[in-house]
């Protein structure tokens, strides 16, 4: 086996970790975070030093040794890079051609048109605001038309990885008197945390609250071995949050579709 087999490898695995992230970054056209000296075993390890510290041999050749996987890292950067921006290449040279026909074909279409295309595309009361936040970052066109249509942005989403952050943005994207919905539907775990930063968000526009829709497995030994940390132990939790919603008509509490009726080792609480 070559030397370089090995470090190719490993290096191969942070392209796989790369695509990961990639996948998880919900439609942001931007970063939205930056790395500290801290994030790196290696900086860690200099946070500990002083200016003024003498150095002993140990040290030395520990800062040495990180220094030299330092500069390794920064060519693999560089090579990941160029070879990430080669590939966008091709992918650009095959999409350009059917982005282009397919823009001359938008393009011939009025606004109204395109906005009622948008309603059904976005599929707002199943994904929330998502698609929204999707089409509005295609062109200025999309984002002017995706915009002025306030139903896009009136369906709340929260799930195990909501951003938060998105969340008063549809706010402030569905104006100042819209009815807003909340939809909490997840088939993971969930900390109660992030569901109590999600209502911290949702609470200043509670008196515009329509509807509150959660989905879940309501049986009693899920509910009670896992209280904390899922979905079904959330309903005494909302509802003794302070919260004043005179436009609420509709809750909804719906069963996770694995739950089996004729199990009689289930009960369903709705």
């Amino acid at each position: 086996m070559s030397r370089l087999a090995e470090p190719k490898a490993a290096a191969l695995q942070i392209v796989c970790s790369l695509e990961a992230a990639a996948r998880l970054r919900h439609g942001e056209g931007e970063l939205g975070f930056d790395f500290e000296h801290i994030d790196w075993s290696h900086g860690m390890k200099l946070g500990d030093l002083t200016p003024s510290e003498i150095y002993n041999a140990e040290t030395m050749h520990e800062l040495a040794s990180n220094r030299d996987q330092l500069e390794y890292i920064v060519q693999l950067i560089k090579a990941l890079g160029s070879s990430a921006t080669d590939l966008l290449n091709h992918y650009e040279r095959h999409l350009d051609p059917y982005y282009a026909k397919l823009s001359r074909g938008i393009a011939s279409l009025p606004d109204e048109l395109l906005a009622l295309i948008f309603k059904y595309a976005a599929c707002s009361q199943e994904e929330g605001t998502n698609y929204a936040f999707y089409l509005s970052q295609v062109s200025r066109r999309f984002r002017r038309i995706s915009l002025s249509d306030k139903s896009l942005w009136c369906y709340l989403f929260f799930r195990h990885n909501t951003n938060l952050q998105k969340i008063a943005r549809s706010v402030d994207n569905c104006g100042s008197n819209c009815d807003l919905h909340i939809i909490i539907k997840d088939d993971k775990m969930v900390d109660t945390h992030l569901l109590d930063g999600f209502m911290e968000k949702c609470s200043p526009f509670a008196s515009r609250l329509c509807s509150i829709s959660l989905f879940g497995d309501w049986c009693d030994a899920w509910e009670y071995e896992y209280r904390y940390y899922t979905l079904a132990g959330t309903i005494n939790q909302l509802l003794s949050c302070p919260l004043s919603m005179p436009r609420l008509r509709e809750l909804n509490l719906t069963q996770s579709r694995h739950h089996d009726p004729d199990d009689r080792n289930h009960i369903n609480h709705i």
